[in-house]
């Protein structure tokens, strides 16, 4: 069972106290509240909406700080620093999240927010992890490489909590494997380079972003987003041709693609792995995407260790029915198969019989007539 941690702030010092949390072998999660904004956004809000845009920033960050505030972690510390985790995750994504809230409450008990587009229960058994209600950000992009890329604008809006000191991006689709005590410390806006089959060094992954919200940030996106180049039609490449000269990569364990750990990478130390990034493939699905995803088994089984007894059953469970509804198919074909042959095999049964009777009705005939 993963500890949970206690952290204490003081100066650029961070403390951890480890304490068990009691709830984490519980079978049935109770679920966190989804905080809504306080008027009704809309399902979507468009970049080159600038108005919308600032205006539901302003209620993000609002809600959020207030949040914040009520926070058993800003009882303990004050609120004279806010600091924050922000993921964005959908219904598709539950287990992704639920893992890697666990494996941050085990190195940070710092408040986390997840944002969600629609209502879904979010469960969790960690302390001060709050859901928040926010519109969708979309923006047309005609060269968008995957198409689920242009739901990940969304992934903008932690760059409207300016009333906090430091906020850290996460995807739901991450591991935390160790203390993430850097990203905490300055004001620069850290990132790692995005590192698949080698290392581009012009170009970062949006997987993981801890920065100091200003709204030289919001500025800019609201201003240049609407029509800013981005190369894979999505947020990261948006972000990198925003923000390509204001970043300050730091050391890859931070945020190690799994794709990097296969290519066994010079740079990267594999013991002192701060996150593990699930890109393609997530843990939770069964079908192979890739060649080298057969070759990173061993990093989905340190994904699976933070699923409970239940929750594993449910992947399996689930698991077999996925695999059970895509051999069908074959599975039909093979019956019919063997339907059609065995009646087949009745059809010539029947005229092999009729024959044989046709066969010996002059028999009969005759015998019926030296009898009589």
């Amino acid at each position: 069972m993963p500890p949970r941690l206690h952290t204490c702030l003081s100066g650029n010092q961070v403390q951890l106290q480890m304490t068990i949390h009691p709830l984490y072998s519980l079978d049935v999660l109770p679920e966190i509240p989804l905080h809504e904004l306080e008027c009704d956004a809309p399902p979507v809000v468009h970049l080159a909406d600038q108005d919308g845009l600032y205006r539901y920033a302003d209620l993000i960050n609002a809600k959020a700080a207030a949040l914040y505030d009520a926070s058993e972690y800003a009882q303990r510390n004050g609120t004279d620093r806010r600091l924050a985790y922000v993921t964005l995750a959908t219904p598709e994504y539950d287990l992704g999240l639920r893992v890697l809230i666990r494996s941050i409450r085990r190195v940070s008990d710092i408040p986390i927010f997840v944002l969600v587009t629609s209502k879904w229960k979010v469960k969790s058994e960690a302390r001060d992890v709050f859901g928040l209600a926010v519109p969708g950000i979309a923006r047309a992009d005609n060269h968008r490489s995957r198409s689920e890329f242009g739901a990940t604008y969304t992934k903008l809006w932690p760059f409207a909590l300016r009333h906090f000191d430091r906020v850290v991006f996460i995807d739901s689709d991450m591991l935390v494997l160790g203390d993430l005590d850097h990203l905490w410390t300055g004001s620069q806006f850290m990132v790692c380079r995005d590192s698949v089959e080698a290392s581009r060094m012009d170009r970062f992954n949006s997987g993981l972003l801890a920065f100091t919200p200003k709204d030289y940030y919001l500025n800019r996106i609201a201003r240049e987003g609407p029509h800013a180049p981005s190369d894979d039609g999505g947020d990261q490449g948006l972000l990198n041709s925003l923000f390509s000269s204001d970043v300050k990569y730091i050391e890859s364990e931070y945020n190690t693609i799994k794709h990097y750990w296969y290519f066994n990478a010079p740079e990267v130390d594999r013991e002192r792995i701060k996150c593990i990034h699930f890109i393609v493939k997530k843990p939770w699905e069964l079908w192979y995407r890739e060649l080298t995803d057969c070759f990173t088994v061993d990093i989905e089984d340190k994904w699976t260790r933070f699923l409970t007894h239940q929750e594993l059953l449910s992947l399996v469970s689930h698991w077999r029915r996925r695999q059970f509804l895509a051999e069908r198919p074959r599975f039909d074909i093979t019956r019919q198969s063997k339907s059609g042959k065995r009646d087949r095999r009745k059809r010539r049964l029947h005229a092999a019989a009729l024959a044989v009777s046709l066969s010996l009705l002059p028999l009969a005939y005759f015998l019926g007539r030296f009898v009589g």
